[in-house]
């Protein structure tokens, strides 16, 4: 069975994700990628990351006239890690939040023309970065959203044009 345009991106960018591992020669190891389920039971644990598909305008530069036409739209997806710091720990958070936001973003931005996610999207923006710091004792976070400009025919979200 075919697999859209669409969930084939939002794939892509989950396998980028849970590839940040010491074994890959990053300096973390992201313990999950999950996307949430309907029931929200999603981990709040160390370096498990979030990937949230959000708002999906459309990009009217982007979109072609044609038989079929071509629609652009411009997905955006939320990440978000979490940093739950050990009572004992007296490093700075903010430090650890830094180097697992740099980690992911490298991660994402591997290989070289990463934005077109293996030629699926048009081009992919990284947004503003986020930083929620927890001194009482819960998880710490960075967010940001990825928004990835992609095409398809207006009579098949399988097709990228």
């Amino acid at each position: 069975m075919p697999t859209s345009i669409l969930e084939q991106i939002a794939d892509k960018i989950k396998t980028r994700i849970a590839g940040v591992t010491t074994a890959n020669g990053y300096t973390i190891s992201v313990a999950a990628c999950v996307r949430p389920n309907r029931s929200g039971g999603v981990s709040q644990d160390s370096y498990y990351v979030w990937l949230e598909q959000g708002e999906s305008p459309r990009n009217e530069e982007n979109s072609l006239n044609g038989n079929p036409a071509c629609t652009a739209y411009d997905q955006q997806f939320t990440i978000t890690g979490f940093i739950n710091q050990s009572k004992d720990d007296t490093g700075a958070t903010d430090t650890l939040l830094n180097e697992f936001s740099a980690q992911i973003r490298k991660g994402i931005c591997t290989p070289a023309g990463w934005e077109h996610w293996d030629n699926l999207a048009v081009n992919t923006v990284i947004g503003d970065m986020d930083f929620t710091n927890q001194a009482d004792g819960g998880p710490s976070q960075f967010k940001f959203t990825l928004t990835v400009t992609y095409r398809t025919k207006d009579n098949d979200p399988y097709t990228q044009v």
